[in-house]
């Protein structure tokens, strides 16, 4: 079948109805009571925060997989997977009004590159907004109706995949959570505890100051950035930029021997604990392979006669936001090396430490690997958009075929 044969030129004025929001009054607006009221905020949340507790027109409620278009800012395009709302004001919804020419489902993909547009050639000084005559004036090129629907049927599949991981990951996420919370401080097993300065932890544990449990601490630096030959050679060199995994072997700058050799960096030896000291303190990771940090990361080299590095790792992370308090400044926070010495470490026994850590990265594993299958169906569900919604590629569709409305 020729690319886009059968497809013909639609201008949505006429064919669609755009139906802006109210301004409902804000004197009736609660947390509690009342319809809950969508506001551009909660689009991509699909969880309003207000609710509204006074008279209004049934016409503004919102139903399961309504299209909703946010007209200000980011002109965020959705279909709504919330609870019954009301419609607020600078939130539009779509519906097709010529159920021959348009399927309100492929409408629904096929927006979400021309908004995207529109928005990038909208000039704004703060604030950009969305006016419904942007909307109506778009000129779209459209297959046959069946075809729209099995279109629309594909891409919904994928994306109820998408949904589907997600809800695993912040469902493993939050078991993981607890798990940290519940090993890290009781344990596994103990039925005997003793109270210390921090509260009560099983009997067999000691508390240390971080700075008992070390061998040192290393800090980096940052090669000259005027001569080019200290950058893009074999060498990993971590910044806070890259403290965005629990374990790296990857980094986005690369630095040359003779970059580490010039400069205040320092090569750090594979499985350390890698912590940020300004910017992104609490945040920490391990490093898989050797590689150079900058001045905003210190390495913590353990004593393992006291400690496993993945066990510190996961304590750090758990107490990460305890850290995140002891940094200072107004501007950039940062904390002191002083500071991070005297941070109290619950130690298990070595063998526990291990037994923990198995059980933790159990379960980073399993994110780990949904993100991953995250990552591909985010990367499928562009690809067969790029294909399906130009006409680059085809469908057949069955007559009898039940799809996508």
């Amino acid at each position: 079948m020729n690319e886009q044969q059968g497809w013909v030129s639609v201008l949505l004025k006429g064919n669609i109805n755009i139906l802006t929001g109210y301004s409902f009054s804000s004197k009736h607006f609660n947390e509690t009571e009342g319809v809950p009221l969508i506001r551009i905020r909660d689009l991509l949340t699909h969880t309003p925060i207000t609710r509204y507790l006074g008279n209004y027109d049934s016409k503004y409620l919102v139903e399961k997989r309504d299209i909703l278009i946010g007209m200000d800012g980011e002109f965020n395009i959705v279909r709504w997977k919330g609870p019954k709302s009301l419609l607020n004001q600078r939130v539009a919804k779509i519906t097709s009004n010529n159920d021959e020419l348009i399927c309100e489902g492929y409408l629904f993909y096929k927006l979400i590159k021309e908004l995207k547009t529109i928005e990038a050639l909208t000039p704004a000084t703060t604030v950009k907004h969305l006016a419904k005559k942007d909307i109506e004036q778009l000129n779209l090129m459209l297959p046959p109706l069946n075809e729209q629907k099995k279109i629309a049927a594909i891409l919904s599949s994928v994306d109820e995949a998408i949904e589907k991981t997600e809800q695993i990951i912040t469902q493993t996420e939050k078991v993981k959570k607890g798990l940290m919370q519940q090993l890290l401080t009781k344990g596994i097993g103990h039925t005997k505890f003793k109270n210390t300065a921090i509260g009560e932890i099983p009997e067999e544990w000691e508390t240390k100051n971080l700075k008992e449990i070390l061998i040192k601490i290393v800090g980096g630096g940052t090669p000259s950035r005027k001569k080019v030959e200290f950058f893009n050679g074999s060498i990993p060199w971590a910044t806070v930029k890259d403290l965005n995994k629990f374990e790296i072997k990857d980094t986005i700058e690369y630095i040359s021997t003779e970059g580490l050799n010039n400069s205040a960096a320092n090569l750090i030896p594979a499985n350390s604990v890698i912590v940020s000291t300004r910017m992104a303190v609490g945040r920490a990771f391990k490093n898989k392979v050797d590689m150079a940090i900058n001045q905003d990361l210190k390495a913590l080299i353990v004593d393992s006669n006291f400690i496993i590095s993945d066990f510190l790792l996961w304590y750090y992370t758990h107490k990460s936001s305890d850290i995140k308090r002891l940094g200072t400044g107004t501007t950039v926070k940062g904390i002191r090396l002083e500071d991070l010495r005297e941070l109290i470490v619950l130690l298990p026994p070595i063998e526990e430490q291990k037994k923990i850590v198995e059980v933790l990265s159990l379960f980073n594993d399993k994110v780990f690997i949904e993100n991953q299958k995250l990552d591909k169906l985010k990367s499928l569900k562009k690809g067969l958009m790029q294909q399906l919604l130009t006409g680059r590629a085809r469908v057949p569709v069955d007559e009898d075929e039940v799809v996508e409305t």
